[in-house]
């Protein structure tokens, strides 16, 4: 076998374990439409920012168009505007102290002057009252404590406190960071120790409510904090515009959980669901991911939603889950959702005529009843792969199934085909990546090795088109796939290569696909390259 082969299956790995965010596809109907907000601009998207479910179930919303701020007595089959919110009031931001008094941060939009509000209300969101806060000062974030300290995160003046539920506020300690940064989120942890959250500077923490201010982390992929969230365990969270990360020793160290990929696709939002222990992400263009065995694989949920950007996500009285985006409030429905492990199954090593066998599992993590059908195997070695677990899928919620594969060839070289299924979650195709490396017996002729070579270019990519060159020391046919790093599909096309003759292959790229990191998949004669592609626009 070709030594350089192995690094390519390496690659080929890499990337398709990206491809494994994507799993679910579209989920069928698994997200409500909820009831749409009185505005003065009647059809008008409005985007969601705040989401707070009162202890007796009634919602309360903020959001940055439209009147602002909105309640409902019915879980959302009908709103009405908070007073005194009007046209030109826009809602950014909650929070609810021990007392149940909520929070609202607003900006005045009108009369060609903004004029930022924090007020308060006691009967449940219905109406609210200004407190002092300086409206020339603007702000984007809340976090309210359990000793009744309010504090407001602005955008270019640190963050202000208010000991006195709003009769006063005064600055805090300045962060030791740029001035024109914003403060973009603020959480006040069940020890006490107060976050803030930075747009281009990392994580502070403060245990002194703001006496004092330290440097939590600030890296290349944790410089900018999306939001911060914490469970019920005490374990933090924290949402960059790279992905997820988690802190289980008060923010001493943090890992990733989710990757998003880009830097472009930023988590606006997490919630560990208290009732399923699953934890939910919202994905800036991306809609919903969750995961229902603590972050080690991920299922994305984006059927249903009008616009895929999240912006909050939230639990109501009933385990509901919430998800506010760009345009509308959404409520989980009980569809069944596919969840896979080991979407990409490495065989590894497979004697000549020998027969080796392995498994992936699919749970059925939604509400009702999964069925799964027309499973089949295709792709360039689709004829040395087999299908061991021949019987009808149906799983009941919360129930998993093991599936066995099978690899069988009696060609050396390298393998690589798919899995194919469908399921009632999605009218899409889930795939199963399949690879092994067959050897060992001198009988039979050895798949030929291609040497060939290829590049990108230009790279990074500014345009709409982006273009691979191959060359081949033999004629032979493949095939060219582009994907993102959280696995959509951008483009892919069959190929022929002519020997030593440079073969150029036009790629579209659609002007709407975001900024961020690709990978150019180029597989010919059984053997794979993948070369990262970059996107600046």
């Amino acid at each position: 076998m070709n030594p350089t082969s192995t690094v390519f299956r390496g690659l080929l790995v890499l990337c398709l374990t990206l491809l494994s965010l994507t799993n679910a596809q579209s989920q069928l109907n698994y997200w409500e439409r909820l009831a749409q907000f009185p505005s003065a601009h009647p059809g008008d998207p409005l985007s969601v920012e705040a989401i707070y479910v009162t202890p007796s179930g009634k919602y309360v919303v903020a959001t940055s168009l439209g009147s602002g701020v909105y309640h409902s007595q019915n879980r959302g089959t009908s709103w009405t505007t908070a007073k005194p919110f009007g046209n030109y009031d826009h809602g950014y931001a909650l929070c609810v102290n021990s007392a149940g008094e909520i929070y609202v941060l607003s900006n005045r939009a009108g009369s060609g002057t903004d004029k930022t509000s924090v007020s308060k209300s006691i009967d449940e969101g219905v109406t609210y009252t200004k407190t002092s806060y300086p409206d020339s000062i603007t702000a984007n974030s809340l976090a309210c404590s359990s000793t009744g300290i309010l504090f407001v995160g602005t955008i270019r003046k640190g963050v202000y406190r208010s000991t006195d539920s709003g009769a006063t506020y005064t600055p805090t300690a300045p962060l030791p960071l740029d001035a024109a940064r914003p403060i973009t989120s603020l959480l006040v942890a069940a020890n006490g120790t107060l976050y803030a959250g930075t747009d281009g500077d990392g994580l502070f923490q403060s245990t002194n409510n703001g006496d004092t201010w330290t440097l939590v982390i600030n890296d290349v992929t944790m410089s900018n904090i999306e939001c911060l969230h914490q469970d019920k365990n005490g374990i933090l969270y924290a949402g960059t515009n790279y992905g997820v990360y988690r802190s289980t020793d008060e923010s001493k160290t943090w890992q990733e959980i989710l990757n998003t990929g880009t830097g472009s696709s930023g988590v606006k939002s997490i919630l560990v669901s208290t009732k399923d222990k699953k934890i939910y992400a919202g994905v800036q263009g991306d809609g919903v991911y969750f995961s229902a065995d603590n972050g080690e694989s991920w299922t994305q949920i984006t059927s249903g939603f009008k616009a895929a950007t999240v912006s909050v996500i939230a639990l109501d009285s009933s385990g509901s889950i919430l998800v506010g985006t760009s345009q509308d409030l959404y409520r989980n429905t009980n569809a069944p959702i596919l969840s896979v492990k080991n979407q990409v199954i490495d065989f590894g090593s497979v004697n000549n005529g020998k027969s080796k066998d392995t498994s992936f599992v699919v749970i059925n993590v939604g509400g009702s009843s999964l069925d799964i059908t027309d499973m089949k195997i295709a792709g360039f070695d689709a004829a040395d792969f087999q299908i061991i677990t021949k019987e009808a899928v149906s799983l009941e919620p919360n129930a998993t199934k093991a599936i066995s594969i099978r690899c069988l060839s009696k060609k050396n070289g390298d393998k690589e085909a798919r899995l194919e299924f469908t399921s009632n979650t999605s009218g899409l195709t889930t795939e199963i990546a399949l690879m092994a490396s067959v050897s060992g017996s001198n009988s039979v002729q050895d798949v030929p090795n291609t040497t060939f070579t290829a590049d990108v270019f230009p790279n990074p990519v500014s345009s709409t088109f982006t273009t691979v060159e191959i060359t081949s020391t033999r004629e032979t046919k493949g095939e060219i796939r582009i994907v993102s790093t959280l696995g959509m599909p951008v483009f892919s096309s069959e190929c022929s290569v002519t020997p030593g003759m440079p073969m150029q292959f036009a790629l579209p790229l659609p002007s709407t696909i975001a900024n961020g990191r690709y990978q150019a998949i180029i597989r010919l004669d059984g053997q794979t390259m993948s070369i990262p592609i970059s996107i600046i626009r």
